[in-house]
């Protein structure tokens, strides 16, 4: 067999095996998809079937004030809730974001809350509170923020209640 035909053959093969394994690969990363899928669906069931009730809760189901170490300690608990939290809000490009209480540098969107319907809050460095719908995250500028507060109702604090 001449050199061109064994190497032409050797490619043949090399190119085969190759198909298989992206059509394998291709087969368990559908199957993955698929099974996500089912996984989500029953997570998000037993959500709505059994909602878990955080202690903040407990009395009073339809609304929860919360302390901001705790809301963003586990947000889960917390989404879809009407609760009120305290915090500093900050106003800027891009930013309207809520942050732990006594915060002073801002610079981990991680740590803070993304607040929807800014435009009626003129409150920049304040300490406030807030009563809104909590969303878990990521939200926010860029998906970078712990969760979203979809405010209702914006307090300024008077100074010292930080």
């Amino acid at each position: 067999m001449p050199i061109e035909r064994k190497i032409l053959f050797a490619y043949t093969v090399t190119l085969v095996i190759l198909s298989i394994c992206l059509f394998a690969a291709y087969v368990e990363v559908r199957h993955l998809s698929e099974r996500l899928g089912k996984i989500e669906t029953l997570v998000h069931i037993r959500e709505e079937a059994d909602p878990l009730v955080p202690p903040e809760c407990e009395f009073s189901p339809h609304h929860c004030t919360v302390s901001f170490k705790r809301l963003i300690s586990d947000p889960r608990l917390f989404h879809n809730r009407k609760i009120t939290v305290t915090g500093i809000y900050v106003l800027g490009f891009e930013e309207s974001a809520l942050y732990p209480p006594g915060t002073e540098i801002f610079d981990s969107n991680e740590s803070a809350i993304w607040i929807s319907n800014p435009e009626h809050m003129k409150e920049n460095m304040s300490s406030v509170t807030i009563t809104g719908v909590f969303k878990r995250g990521p939200s926010g500028h860029l998906m970078s923020y712990s969760g979203e507060l979809k405010s209702i109702n914006m307090e300024v604090n008077q100074p010292g209640k930080r």
